[in-house]
């Protein structure tokens, strides 16, 4: 005698501002259709609006004729804010010449733009620009990503003047 088993089901995260996602129909060769207790789940589609950030469960359930049970899997809503720019130092030296600004923040692509003329793409030319407080903002273009464009200031300071030690 063969006992049902759930199937191994994923975890699914989504922006709240995006669509609706689509769910799989078919997950490891078991058909079925999805369904939750909120009313976020219709037609095998999770729609986040009108949703808040959280983690919302969800259940799969197999067509009859399947030696499987249904299943709860979580969809994380997430609303992302404003892109992290770690790792970018907000004072820099006018000898180091220039700054490479990174190109996937967070692996998300994306655009970096200045007032200053100084920018060429993500490198910023420091001893063109010369000592002074520059303004970066990195606006992704991914149209699945939730992070909003953030901003980060980088000061440009004159080289340190060596003064020998005195002994």
């Amino acid at each position: 005698l063969e006992m049902p088993e759930e199937p191994n089901l994923p975890t699914f995260t989504v922006c709240i501002t995006n669509p609706p996602l689509n769910l799989p129909v078919i997950i490891n060769g078991v058909t079925g259709n999805w369904s939750d207790a909120g009313g976020h789940v219709s037609g095998n589609q999770f729609d986040p609006a009108g949703t808040m950030e959280g983690n919302y469960t969800i259940t799969f359930t197999p067509d009859p004729g399947q030696c499987f049970t249904p299943a709860n899997t979580i969809v994380n809503v997430t609303s992302g804010g404003p892109i992290p720019l770690d790792g970018i130092p907000s004072v820099v030296c006018l000898g180091l010449g220039s700054l490479t600004l990174p190109d996937m923040p967070n692996g998300t692509t994306g655009i970096w733009s200045s007032p200053s003329s100084h920018l060429s793409g993500n490198i910023f030319n420091i001893t063109a620009a010369g000592v002074g407080i520059y303004n970066f903002t990195f606006t992704p273009d991914d149209p699945n990503s939730c992070f909003l464009p953030n901003m980060i200031q980088v000061e440009v300071v004159p080289n340190a003047a060596l003064t020998p030690p005195v002994f």
